[in-house]
């Protein structure tokens, strides 16, 4: 279970409407209770950007973490990765065939083709 007492209440990082309902279906699904998202970056592969987006749903944090909430929704992101990723927006886009998370990034100057890499 999270601990909000670290909670950050300015949202620098956020989630759309359309994010926020498929995060909630999918908490749902997966008998996800208590859980939260995990947003975080990596160094990108070889040829590709700078960094690699990562997001995943956990539910622990550590007390170094940075704990946002919006839309009822916990959001975990650790200090080195909110450098980067500090006002990004979470949203949701599905094509009619799948869906998936994708991350609206006010800082990244270039994003890769495949919307996980950016510099």
């Amino acid at each position: 279970m999270i601990n909000n007492t670290s909670l950050i209440q300015n949202n620098e990082i956020s989630l759309t409407e359309a994010a926020a309902a498929f995060i909630t279906s999918e908490f749902d699904k997966k008998n996800l209770y208590g859980y939260a998202v995990r947003v975080g970056v990596e160094k990108g592969n070889e040829g590709c950007n700078d960094y690699k987006y990562l997001l995943g749903y956990v539910n622990e944090a550590f007390q170094s973490d940075k704990i946002f909430s919006d839309k009822g929704i916990s959001i975990i992101c650790d200090q080195n990765s909110f450098e980067v990723l500090k006002g990004i927006i979470l949203d949701y886009e599905n094509d009619g065939t799948s869906g998936k998370i994708r991350m609206i990034n006010p800082n990244a100057g270039h994003t890769c083709g495949c919307g996980e890499g950016f510099s």
